[in-house]
């Protein structure tokens, strides 16, 4: 996981866009990683064993990077918690990252406000609309605030239109303004090549 967007967004791999499972490893590995947590359980092994992979891939770049502590903070997904369809996959991520890496902690700063589409579903993308419907844990907040982490590092999957990562940023910029906001994603996703 290395390949820098900017000098604050890393994404590992390219997810192509519009291609089924038989496109490529990442576009299985993402398709598996997405399914709803409702799903039958032949399809929810496959999102175990993509979660493990992605916390696999993600903890090998933090292992490269002791010497940075950093504050891991998921993504929200577009279901709000109270919602059947709410799925923590990005949490579990996380969870396995900070079993392998001493130098990461998780701080789920960020919740969904409300559920609202999904937005690998087609819904459109704006980062003002992302931010709206987030907001800041404020219970997180404060045990963060006490903390010694100066690093918050924003985990998603995919890195689409970057609308989610900007609404994060923003949200967590307002509250930690002296803190490096960066983000960390497992896939980026282009449009397949014209023929």
């Amino acid at each position: 996981m290395s390949r820098p967007e900017s000098k604050d967004i890393l994404f590992a791999r390219i997810y192509t866009i519009g291609q089924g499972y038989d496109h490529s490893d990442t576009n299985q590995l993402i398709i598996n990683l997405k399914h709803s947590p409702t799903s039958r359980p032949a399809l929810l092994r496959h999102k175990q064993k993509a979660i493990a992979k992605f916390a696999e891939e993600l903890a090998q770049l933090f292992r490269h990077n002791r010497a940075t502590p950093l504050a891991l903070m998921p993504m929200p997904p577009s279901k709000a918690r109270s919602d059947a369809d709410f799925d923590n996959r990005l949490d579990q991520v996380a969870d396995r990252v900070t079993k392998q890496c001493a130098n990461v902690v998780v701080f789920p700063l960020l919740e969904r406000a409300r559920s609202v589409s999904s937005h690998h579903a087609g819904a459109p993308r704006s980062a003002r609309a992302c931010f709206d419907s987030i907001r800041i844990v404020k219970s997180v907040r404060d045990r963060l605030e006490n903390s010694t982490k100066r690093v918050i590092a924003v985990l998603d999957d995919v890195l689409t239109s970057g609308a989610h990562y900007e609404a994060a940023r923003q949200h967590l910029q307002r509250e930690f303004p002296n803190d490096r906001i960066i983000g960390v994603f497992w896939a980026k996703a282009e449009s397949s090549p014209c023929p």
